[in-house]
């Protein structure tokens, strides 16, 4: 077994990453104990989610990999937007990482057009769309390793390499433990290349 914040970074650092800069906060705290519990991986604390936005995507410039950014929910994820853009305008892989609240206390799964459910929140899937090249809301943890191979993949595949992805993903699932079987069992049954999920 293995929490689903330890297979994230696992995941990340097998890419080559060594560094992911972040901005800490309650909905990401579990990630961050990831960080420091992956000894290939370095966490650099930001005073600012558009400083750690920007950090990756250099990083990702001048180490040819892509760029790690974790930040927390509301306005941590919207205040990497500049970085986003950024990324997204000279096609620089990266990947950004949003805590988010409880599922049951977001927007989406409201199913309500309101602006707001759980305490500093915000629908950044929705917001990030039109900049990244897919933009997703995991929700439940036996899809977490689905949604970083689209990401790996799409990293590495022909024209569509660069890579800009952001993860909006409940506090509550960081924490969860998900078996290696339950992981293949779910990568099997969904044995295919990315098809374009989000696009100018």
């Amino acid at each position: 077994m293995i929490r689903v914040a330890d297979y994230v970074m696992k995941r990340i650092s097998e890419e080559g990453v060594e560094h992911v800069f972040y901005v800490p906060g309650t909905q990401c705290v579990y990630l961050l104990d990831a960080i420091r519990r992956n000894k290939d991986l370095e966490g650099v604390a930001m005073h600012h989610e558009q400083a750690a936005s920007m950090a990756a995507l250099s990083y990702s410039l001048y180490n040819n990999n892509f760029g790690a950014c974790l930040v927390t929910t509301g306005c941590g994820g919207t205040n990497t937007m500049t970085g986003v853009l950024h990324a997204w305008q000279d096609n620089i892989p990266c990947i950004f990482i949003s805590g988010q609240q409880i599922y049951r206390q977001t927007i989406k799964a409201s199913g309500l057009p309101l602006r707001a459910v759980g305490v500093q929140e915000a629908d950044i899937e929705n917001i990030m769309k039109p900049i990244t090249k897919f933009s997703v809301t995991v929700e439940e943890k036996e899809k977490i390793a689905f949604w970083i191979r689209q990401y790996i993949w799409r990293k590495r595949d022909g024209k569509d390499r660069f890579g800009l992805t952001f993860l909006w993903i409940s506090k509550i699932l960081w924490l969860w433990k998900i078996s290696w079987s339950d992981i293949f069992r779910n990568l099997q049954k969904r044995q295919r290349r990315p098809k374009r999920i989000y696009s100018m």
